[in-house]
């Protein structure tokens, strides 16, 4: 029963892991959709102050530019830590 559930948990790391490294391969395609994200929030009336709206063309500009130039993104950062900064 003990080895059952070994190999349960040994295949759910394994898949996490290879889900990890396929959505590392398609950091375009990732970045392609959080763009598109952006600019709908960016286009609608209550976006938010002219500061986070800078922010958010800002990361446009920075993911089309990452896209363009085949330049993935770096680990650690996302839009929420960027929103983060501004705010404190």
């Amino acid at each position: 029963m003990l080895v059952v559930i070994v190999v349960i948990i040994a295949g759910f790391i394994f898949k996490s892991t290879a889900l990890s490294v396929t959505e590392k391969n398609n950091w375009k395609t990732q970045l392609t959709k959080t763009n598109q994200t952006l600019l709908t929030q960016l286009n609608q009336p209550m976006a938010g102050p002219g500061q986070i709206k800078e922010k958010i063309q800002e990361e446009i500009k920075t993911n089309t530019y990452r896209i363009n130039h085949n330049l993935p993104p770096i680990e650690g950062r996302t839009l929420w830590w960027n929103y983060q900064t501004i705010t404190k």
